[in-house]
């Protein structure tokens, strides 16, 4: 069997098509899979890591400031050229989309060259992107039954996120000696996404220090920002300093990082259901880009009491120290998020979605 993954640009949609895969891996034998994904160095990392042949499709987002609209016009145009040729000499069996701009090449491909395409969306709310993609896909897999109403098709079937393997064996105590953290304070983790968030850490920073005083910190910055927390760690006192990981990305680990942790300070991509995986109260900073998707992801978290939300606008440094320690300080309003997010967690979405593409490839 032969499968093209189109996907790329962020990690949320990049680790759940590496969870597809393995998924697969283990179902067929033999397997060939390429994954074509966008020019960001994070895509070919990933895949490659992973043990996934990686080519670039140069897939980029068409909307934005108007001046670049034709460069995005023209990338576009190029990436699926560049793919289109790639699948006209490998003729996958099927294609798997995740949805996002970086997809759009891949799955252009597989319609003019009638590749059977499975779209897999992770947002609550699909984007254009999506939707352009959902038009002419085989099957479609979504995370929730708000994103299949929004998509409005009959192939849409809600499975959850596709979860790496760690996520089902789940070890927390890995965690204090993956990242130095002492044993005997609660974990904090601040997850600003693969890229991470300018406006999270803006607000950490100023309140970094008081929060040092009764937990441990372990702060994914994004790599733009991690030099300037690595210095403000170096200016802290000794025992603060031992209680505060800044990294730019974590890839692994990351189930046992969530599931010792006592809370995390979230943006809403596709985090929101690896938080619900390992049952960690959250309190989520939707985003206020790409059509506002992460709000609707928020909400759903909100709305089952596995979490608490705060618009971008309101954020403040007081604001989310205020919301930290509420929380840390009510155990029973934390130990009920925590059985709210175990209520809604969905652990089998990859072995579903792979059985889909085997099905879909067979017809």
């Amino acid at each position: 069997m032969k499968l093209a993954i189109c996907g790329g640009g962020t990690a949320g949609h990049i680790l759940p098509a590496i969870s597809i895969a393995k998924a697969l891996q283990l179902l067929v034998s033999p397997i060939e899979i390429i994954a074509i994904g966008s020019n960001r160095d994070i895509d070919r990392q990933l895949y490659e890591q992973e043990g996934l042949k990686f080519i670039s499709g140069g897939g980029v987002a068409v909307v934005g400031s108007r001046w670049l609209a034709p460069y995005r016009i023209i990338a576009n145009a190029v990436g699926a050229l560049k793919t289109l040729r790639y699948m006209r000499n490998n003729k996958p069996d099927v294609v798997l989309s995740t949805g996002a701009y970086a997809s759009i090449p891949g799955s252009l491909a597989a319609w003019v060259l009638d590749i059977p395409l499975v779209l897999y969306t992770s947002d609550a709310l699909p984007g254009r992107a999506a939707k352009l993609q959902a038009r002419f896909a085989k099957q479609i897999a979504v995370t929730s039954s708000l994103a299949r109403s929004a998509l409005g098709s009959k192939k849409a079937i809600v499975t959850g996120l596709p979860l790496r393997p760690e996520f089902n064996c789940q070890k927390p105590e890995k965690a204090f000696a993956r990242f130095g953290l002492p044993t005997d304070l609660p974990i904090l983790v601040i997850l600003g996404g693969s890229q991470g968030s300018t406006t999270i850490n803006e607000a950490i920073g100023p309140i970094l220090e008081q929060l040092l005083k009764n937990m441990s910190v372990v702060h994914i910055t994004g790599n733009k920002d991690k030099l300037q927390f690595e210095a403000l760690r170096s200016e802290l006192e000794t025992k603060e300093a031992s209680r505060y990981y800044p990294t730019g990305f974590v890839s692994q680990g990351l189930a046992d990082l969530l599931s010792a942790a006592s809370l995390a300070v979230s943006r809403a991509g596709g985090s929101v259901h690896e938080l619900t995986a390992t049952a960690t109260p959250s309190i989520l900073i939707p985003g206020e880009f790409a059509d506002g998707h992460q709000k609707w992801n928020a909400r759903i978290i909100a709305d089952a009491g596995a979490g608490v939300m705060i618009d971008e606008s309101n954020l403040s440094p007081r604001c989310l120290l205020m919301h930290i320690q509420q929380l840390f300080n009510d155990d029973k309003l934390r130990h009920s998020m925590i059985q709210a997010a175990k209520s809604i967690s969905r652990m089998n979405a990859a072995d579903r979605i792979a059985k889909m593409l085997i099905e879909i490839s067979h017809k």
